[in-house]
């Protein structure tokens, strides 16, 4: 947090700026402890030798209810966990 404060102040960044630099740091310090992008949330047997895994993608936070979500995509493979 410090380094980021140090780099705001010496290229004279706008309040705006400021704003989304700083939200933006919180932000992924307090997501991140917990899940990393590309973690594999569940696996689900298909078939014989055919799953499907859902895995994180991304990050979207809701500003209505006050909550960070993760946006999970499911993808098909072939072969053992």
């Amino acid at each position: 947090m410090f380094k980021l404060l140090l780099s705001l102040i010496f290229n004279k960044a706008s309040t705006y700026e400021w704003k989304i630099q700083i939200a933006a740091h919180l932000l992924k310090s307090a997501l991140f402890e917990q899940t990393q992008i590309g973690d594999v949330v569940s696996i689900k047997k298909m078939g014989h030798k055919s799953y499907k895994k859902k895995e994180i993608v991304g990050v979207a936070y809701n500003f209505k209810t006050n909550k960070i979500t993760s946006l999970t995509e499911e993808k098909s493979f072939k072969g053992y966990k």
